[in-house]
Order: C-alpha cells, then structure tokens, then sequence
C-alpha cells in the first residue's frame, strides 16, 4: 500500500516511527516513544475506557512551559502537544506524543520532535544497547 503524498514517515534506532500528515499549511506529527508508567494525574487526564475502567485510552495536554523550556525556535510553530498512553487493569504505559505544527518542517525538525519527546514524557530514548535483539 502506497503513502498519500501529504504523509511522510521516518524511522529512528529502527524501532520508533514519526508519522507527519501535512494538511494545508499545519503537519500532524505522531511519534512513537514507549515509557513504563503515565507521568500524570490519572485526574488531570482525559481516559477513554472499554470495559468499565479496566482498559483506557489516556490523553494529557503537555503544558506549554515545558514545550517551550524543551523546545527552541521550532516551539514558536507548535500549536498543540499531546501524549497518549494506555491502561490495561493496573499497568499504565506511555506510548506516543501527538503534535500540530504550523509551517514547513525539516529533517532536522523531525529528529528534534522524537529525541524532544522523550524529554517531554520524562526520560530518555533508548540507547541501541537497550533495543530488542533482531
């Protein structure tokens, strides 16, 4: 299956995909990240459950402080900043940073928004020791 024209992906330590849809002149970036355990209020967060409160969705708006303080130039183009994890009875994981970016972005954007978004979940990426074994 082939890409719409609008929609780019990029792979990062062979694991981890940014996807950019550029729609107009905004680009919605989804950049896959994964951190063992939800760094927010559980009530401070927007959930989206299935089977009572045992398996969720969870959403949180980053605040824009922390975007501007982990981002430089590129945060003056950044609408909006979301993470995303999931809940599956009592484990809680992190899973994905959604963005909306006015402008054009650059390759160099692109790998500023994934190593970025590490930081902005609250730890590091994985270094190539850490990765699965192929």
């Amino acid at each position: 299956m082939e890409a719409p024209d609008n929609v780019s992906e990029y792979w990062f330590l062979e694991f981890y995909r940014v996807l950019v849809t550029r729609i107009d002149n905004e680009n919605y970036v989804s950049v896959d990240v994964y951190r063992e355990e939800w760094p927010w209020s559980l009530d401070g967060s927007t959930k989206i459950c299935v089977k009572d409160e045992e398996y969720c969705l969870l959403y949180h708006v980053i605040d824009r402080d922390l975007v501007n303080k982990v981002f430089d130039k590129l945060a003056e183009n950044i609408v909006k900043v979301e993470a995303v994890g999931v809940k599956t009875r009592d484990k809680l994981e992190t899973v994905n940073v959604r963005y909306i970016i006015r402008g054009e972005l650059k390759y160099n954007d692109i790998e500023q928004l994934f190593y970025n978004s590490w930081k902005l979940i609250g730890c590091s990426p994985p270094s190539i020791e850490e990765l699965p074994i192929q």
